[in-house]
């Protein structure tokens, strides 16, 4: 059994909120879900997914507190959106959510981040179960877009990384 937070992993494998693994994440992002996540799927979800996605425009920070060594404020994946496209990855330091210039932050606690980043976890269910909470932003709106954010959360969550 492999996992994507391998606590020991080659060099190569970036570490948790690194600038390299944000931009791991955001090529992965941009490639969208594999095959098997496809085929997991009616065609017709994925065609709304798309619609979804050809005009999204918006920014998330994507955080985690509890984090050793690190403020109670944590640290997090900023992505930005641009017609569908994550044309910006980056790693944010410590910053309460409301100073945040972002249109949505959502924080989980590292466990939830050690599960996510894990290959025996849904990581849609992490989103539904609201084990990455909005702190900030237009409610309505983004849950608008929900299945597409669970299904970048999911793409995410593939990404290899040194947690």
């Amino acid at each position: 059994m492999t996992t994507n937070m391998m606590e020991n992993a080659p060099l190569t494998v970036p570490g948790f909120l690194t600038e390299e693994w944000a931009e791991d994440v955001r090529r992965a992002l941009n490639a969208g879900p594999d095959e098997d996540a496809r085929a997991a799927k009616l065609p017709n979800y994925w065609r709304w997914i798309e619609g979804v996605r050809s005009t999204y425009s918006s920014s998330w920070a994507l955080g985690v507190v509890g984090l050793p060594d690190a403020p109670d404020d944590g640290g997090y994946l900023r992505l930005d959106w641009q017609d569908g496209q994550c044309v910006k990855a980056s790693v944010l330091g410590p910053a309460k959510p409301a100073e945040m210039a972002v249109d949505y932050v959502l924080r989980g606690d590292l466990a939830t981040w050690r599960q996510l980043l894990s290959d025996e976890c849904d990581p849609r269910r992490v989103v539904m179960y609201r084990q990455l909470r909005l702190e900030k932003g237009d409610t309505l709106s983004f849950f608008q877009a929900i299945y597409f954010f669970a299904e970048a959360v999911g793409v995410l969550s593939k990404v290899p990384v040194r947690l």
